[in-house]
Protein backbone atom coordinates (compact mmCIF):
# COMPACT_ATOMS: atom_id res chain seq x y z
CA UNK A 1 0.00 0.00 0.00
CA UNK A 2 1.05 3.77 -0.55
CA UNK A 3 0.68 4.57 3.20
CA UNK A 4 2.55 1.80 4.30
CA UNK A 5 5.74 3.15 1.84
CA UNK A 6 5.09 6.36 2.90
CA UNK A 7 5.34 5.43 6.37
CA UNK A 8 8.42 3.24 6.02
CA UNK A 9 10.12 5.77 4.03
CA UNK A 10 9.54 8.60 6.69
CA UNK A 11 11.14 6.18 9.89
CA UNK A 12 14.08 5.68 7.12
CA UNK A 13 14.55 8.90 6.53
CA UNK A 14 13.99 9.84 10.63
CA UNK A 15 16.79 6.45 11.13
CA UNK A 16 19.30 8.60 8.80
CA UNK A 17 19.16 11.89 10.46
CA UNK A 18 19.72 10.41 13.56
CA UNK A 19 22.46 9.00 12.15
CA UNK A 20 23.79 11.54 10.66
CA UNK A 21 23.13 13.76 14.23
CA UNK A 22 25.40 11.02 15.94
CA UNK A 23 28.52 11.82 13.67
Amino acid sequence: MEVAMEMELKMEMEAYMDTEDQK
